[in-house]
């Protein structure tokens, strides 16, 4: 993905390619990347996202591999990618990939 500033935003996208538990504020961000945070704000609004919806649209992508790849449980993928609740994922899963994590699964058998 490239936005304006280009390699801004190629390695701003890098900062996110691993989910973790807690999200890495816009400040964090910007500082670990050496740009304001004007700049991260312009980064999302390039791709027409927030920084939220960017986070989430990662860990979801990365449950989606980790769905296919592996049988660990469902709720300790959601955990392990920072969602405080299985309800939330399972929401967020669906509205991306137009099924739940559990037909997901199964689709990948």
């Amino acid at each position: 993905m490239v936005a304006a500033g280009g390699s801004t935003w190629i390695g701003f996208s890098g900062q996110f390619e691993k989910p973790v538990p807690s999200a890495p504020r816009r400040l964090d961000a910007a500082s670990r990347l050496g740009v304001s945070v004007r700049t991260v704000y312009s980064a999302f609004a390039a791709i027409d996202a927030t920084h939220a919806q960017y986070i989430r649209h990662q860990r979801v992508e990365s449950a989606a591999v980790r769905l296919r790849s592996s049988a660990v449980p469902i709720t300790d993928i959601a955990i392990s990618l920072g969602f405080g609740d299985v309800t939330t994922f399972v929401r967020c899963f669906k509205r991306l990939h137009g099924v739940t994590p559990s037909e997901w699964r199964k689709m990948a058998r």
